[in-house]
């Protein structure tokens, strides 16, 4: 596996390397359309729900919309989390309305999740540190935030029972590139409780996710693993 920074990892795995149509479709008061990320560069937020755009012109607006640009997104279920990435601005929304919102001083944002239950967890980069991981309550009580100084993280999950961050995270710094995932007890979220699984050498982990069983789902470069 050669040598791949972070940029271009993230890149990938994050915008998924397609391209959108002009709308993604409009969102339903009851369920979210996950766009994957930062693929989505404008929603706009009205009584019918919650639209997104690659681009957006001014004929898709009407008086009283809301409109977020240049946003990172992530939705499960009735909630969405919406980031403005020039600010750090955070927006959580249950169906189409404003649940709790909070800022971020001094991020730059990478990533954003969400669970079904609307607890969520912010991927950010600040000085000193490769990657900071957030997390949120679903009233928007800031919970902890887990600090990786020298490693990326490359995706989080949350399991539906709200105990549990699923950190993946990569590490560049020697020969080979390693991949691990942390789990972090949200209760008790010390570095003295934190649990870790190593992925053999330069295999590359891309995704995580939680299935409805709370056992976790891996996906690398190399298959999909399913951790009891």
């Amino acid at each position: 596996l050669t040598y791949l920074n972070y940029d271009k990892i993230l890149n990938y795995f994050t915008n998924k390397e397609w391209e959108i149509a002009d709308s993604v479709g409009k969102v339903g008061f009851s369920n979210y359309l996950d766009v994957c990320g930062t693929s989505s560069n404008f929603f706009v937020i009205d009584n019918d729900g919650i639209t997104g755009y690659s681009n957006i012109v001014k004929e898709n607006l009407k008086k009283g919309d809301v409109v977020f640009k240049n946003v990172i997104s992530a939705s499960e279920s009735d909630y969405a989390i919406i980031i403005e990435k020039d600010s750090a601005n955070i927006y959580v929304f249950s169906g189409n309305e404003l649940v709790w919102s909070n800022n971020i001083n001094n991020a730059s944002v990478l990533g954003a999740y969400i669970n079904k239950n609307g607890y969520a967890a912010v991927i950010y980069s600040q000085t000193g540190y490769k990657s900071l991981i957030k997390v949120f309550s679903n009233t928007g009580e800031e919970l902890f935030t887990n600090f990786l100084a020298s490693t990326y993280a490359i995706d989080v999950a949350i399991s539906n029972d709200n105990k549990v961050l699923a950190i993946a995270e990569i590490d560049t710094n020697g020969i080979n590139v390693e991949s691990r995932i942390k789990f972090v007890d949200i209760k008790n979220a010390s570095e003295n409780n934190v649990k870790k699984y190593n992925l053999v050498a330069n295999e590359l982990v891309t995704d995580i996710e939680f299935g409805e069983d709370n056992k976790l789902i891996i996906m690398t470069d190399v298959g999909i693993k399913l951790l009891e």
